[in-house]
């Protein structure tokens, strides 16, 4: 016969064991509650708080823009925005939160106790703070937490813990200074200490740098559109105005920090405009003074009309001359700034398309990027090495690109002066000191558009200094969403009633799965294919006998229950029971007895037989003896049967044959011919005979037993009986070891019904 096996649930039988149980469920259900209560009182709801910011990108050469993008083209500074991804970084890199803790002092939380259990994270409105320097909260690796605590008698307690050191100060004042291996602490009051007043409060202080990883944690910054410029900056926190300030001052210093570098690089360009134009100021007084001087000296206020038609051709290539003498002195100022080591690194002016001016931008472009990148990279990061790799390339080319220009501004330069000599010929009859005065004049032409094309320049970035706007233009400051991200007090209740259940579904669930006996007839018939005939209700009467004429208790009406089953399960002709079980104490003959009785009511008659021969206790469970028993039968042909019957000792109609005296050679002796003759006399004399046998599980003394029997009862008990027990009644079922085998469960808890009105004529 096979185990039973259902791989389905069975659900009715799981809901029947927690309203069992319903006891358990109410006590952790209501513990979990109790905690889920005082988790919505003590856990404050956690708010979503957002902030936008547009990223400002400068115009490409050629496009459309406002006057500074134009201004600051044109002077080849080229400071712009960069990618909206780069400024992600940017805004939201370790320095920039560094700073932001540092400037809101968010490295420091302070806790006020309300009451035993409830404390509140007082951002602002703190009555105790603690100050150390700002080189220790630089390089601070350990949270210092100071526990204070103000009695009604004006007595301050500061309890100190850092990592494994521990100190303990008193105090009638403050400030107190708190000496610790790691640093000078002082604890002092605020504007919101009370002299007098009882007080409870932490303070936890941390560095910049650890508290500024753990924003970056909570910190979600992002493109919501690729189409456009805003970056969206968003925190989760319990105090709203803490997340608002943060977000807010993060953006604040992304912008301060973006216009300090714009000025600063307008300042040096400023710089160097003003040390060219003091140069060529003075060359442009002298070459006027050399004019004047010239005039007066050679009279030639008034020119001649025949000599003037006479230079006009001549004109015509001196300004073409004067036009390359121009663009050769632009060519030899850039070189002079690229040959100074000390440029390198500085941004290049535009030259307004004398010397290759998208080389010029390329380069200052690096430049920026690479100063931008440097707040929040070291010089030696992977990228900035690679940029100052490009900055060098860069600063080749121009320096390539310039002197391949003036090489070529000087041939050209020499062409002009060969046409212009040319025509010198021809007009050789022009006096002498005109053409000393035009070369003069030139020289003085060229000089001042030097000096006008650097005075523009300069307006130009003073322009820039007094327009400079910041690179991010808040879209949205920091607001926060209505509607809190936290769950909701009714669905963090839920969750804890529910761990409450699951706690109590799942310690059911554990205490099943490493139960070594079972308690119910359900459990029973899941552990077992085994037919059962009955289960009988724990017995709380006090009597051995608890089935009788009139009874109508619950356990008599399952005796009687079993009486009907067993006449099912009986053939024609089959009369002999055993019962068994598989160790001592499961209610063998409690089960005997009272089924005999049972059957006795019916009109039947019935004999319990003992044959436990090795520890008989059915004489003494029934309170009888003084005969002989089966033993003595079995061992002398001179007893008989009518010797060892005890007529109706206990019940009408029921008798008893006691096992007798311990034999010393009870195996053998059950395997006499004589208990086949015993049985044939008994099967004549009585209507049922049940065989009160021993336990199956201990000795062997029941198998030989087998023989003579019908059918075999095996009883088992509730939260007494092992499954292996079970599992063992199987395996004699399915060697045959005990034929027609049922089981019956002794000792359940009594079930509401049985024995209700039946009255007194039931048997």
């Amino acid at each position: 016969m096979d185990n039973k096996s259902n791989d389905s649930i069975d659900f009715t039988a799981i809901i029947k064991k927690y309203i069992r149980n319903w006891k358990l469920f109410f006590a952790t259900i209501f513990v979990c509650g109790v905690i889920g209560f005082f988790y919505i009182w003590l856990v404050p709801p956690t708010y979503k708080i957002i902030a936008n910011v547009l990223v400002k990108q400068q115009d490409s050469e050629g496009g459309s823009g406002n006057m500074q993008n134009i201004l600051m083209r044109s002077f080849g500074a080229g400071i712009g925005g960069g990618n909206v991804d780069d400024e992600i970084y940017v805004i939201a890199s370790h320095t920039n939160l560094r700073n932001t803790v540092k400037q809101l002092g968010l490295n420091k939380v302070h806790y006020v106790k309300k009451n035993f259990i409830k404390k509140v994270d007082a951002y602002k409105d703190y009555p105790v703070d603690v100050y150390a320097p700002e080189s220790m909260l630089d390089t601070l690796s350990v949270p210092a937490v100071f526990n204070v605590n103000v009695s009604k008698d004006g007595e301050i307690t500061v309890k100190t813990k850092i990592a494994k050191y521990k100190a303990k100060n008193k105090t009638r004042k403050l400030p107190l200074a708190i000496e610790t291996p790691y640093g000078l602490f002082t604890v002092t009051a605020t504007d919101n200490f009370v002299p007098g007043d009882k007080l409870k409060t932490g303070i936890v202080v941390s560095g910049y740098g650890i508290v500024a990883e753990n924003w970056a944690k909570i910190l979600d910054s992002y493109i919501p559109n690729k189409r456009t410029n805003i970056i969206s900056l968003s925190v989760e926190d319990a105090n709203i105005q803490r997340g608002k300030d943060f977000l807010n001052t993060l953006i604040d210093l992304y912008n301060r920090q973006g216009l300090e570098d714009k000025n600063i690089e307008a300042a040096k360009t400023g710089a160097f405009i003003d040390e060219r134009l003091a140069i060529i100021s003075k060359e442009l007084y002298d070459i006027e003074t050399e004019i004047e001087e010239y005039k007066v000296d050679n009279k030639i206020l008034d020119v001649i009309e025949d000599a003037r038609a006479a230079y006009a051709r001549r004109e015509q290539y001196a300004d073409i001359q004067l036009q390359a003498e121009m663009r050769s002195h632009i060519v030899a100022i850039v070189e002079e700034f690229i040959n100074n080591p000390e440029n390198k690194n500085s941004l290049l002016i535009s030259t307004s398309g004398v010397v290759g001016d998208s080389e010029i931008a390329k380069y200052n472009n690096l430049l920026i990027t690479r100063r931008e990148l440097l707040r929040s990279a070291k010089a030696d990061n992977p990228v900035i090495k690679k940029l100052d790799d490009q900055i060098d390339l860069a600063w080749q080319n121009i320096k390539d690109f310039i002197a391949a220009s003036k090489e070529e501004k000087e041939v050209s330069l020499n062409d002009i002066r060969q046409l212009e000599d040319e025509m010198q010929d021809k007009v050789s009859q022009a006096p002498a000191r005109e053409k000393e005065f035009l070369n003069m004049k030139r020289q003085q032409a060229i000089k001042s558009e030097l000096f006008m094309f650097l005075l523009q320049r300069r307006e130009d970035n003073l322009i820039t200094l007094a327009a400079n706007t910041p690179k991010g233009q808040i879209v949205d400051p920091a607001y926060n969403l209505n509607n809190p991200v936290s769950m909701s007090k009714k669905m963090v209740l839920l969750i804890w009633l529910f761990i409450g259940f699951a706690i109590a579904a799942g310690y059911l669930y554990i205490k099943d799965l490493f139960r070594t006996k079972f308690s119910t007839r359900e459990e029973l018939e899941k552990l077992t294919a085994l037919p059962l005939l009955g289960e009988v209700s724990y017995n709380d009467s006090g009597r051995n006998i608890v089935v009788s004429s009139g009874e109508n208790t619950s356990i008599s009406e399952l005796f009687r229950l079993i009486r009907s089953n067993l006449n099912f399960v009986l053939g024609n002709g089959e009369k002999v029971i055993l019962v068994t079980s598989s160790v001592s104490g499961e209610g063998k003959s409690f089960v005997s007895c009272n089924l005999a009785a049972s059957l006795a009511l019916t009109g039947k008659r019935v004999v319990v037989v003992g044959l436990d021969i090795r520890q008989p206790k059915l004489g003494e469970y029934l309170n009888i003896g003084g005969r002989a028993g089966v033993t003595n039968y079995l061992a002398s042909n001179g007893v008989s049967v009518n010797d060892i019957i005890h007529k109706e000792p206990f019940a009408a109609g029921l008798d008893v044959i006691l096992a007798g005296p311990v034999p010393p050679n009870p195996a053998e002796l059950l395997l006499s011919d004589r208990l086949e003759d015993l049985f044939k006399e008994l099967k004549k004399k009585y209507d049922y005979v049940i065989i009160d046998s021993a336990p199956a599980g201990m000795v062997s003394d029941t198998f030989s037993i087998d023989r003579v029997s019908d059918i075999s009862i095996y009883v088992c008990r509730a939260d007494y009986t092992g499954k292996e027990n079970i599992r063992y009644a199987e395996k004699l079922s399915q060697e045959k070891k005990l034929k027609n085998l049922y089981l019956v469960l002794n000792a359940t808890n009594a079930r509401t019904g049985y024995g209700y009105g039946y009255g007194d004529n039931k048997k």
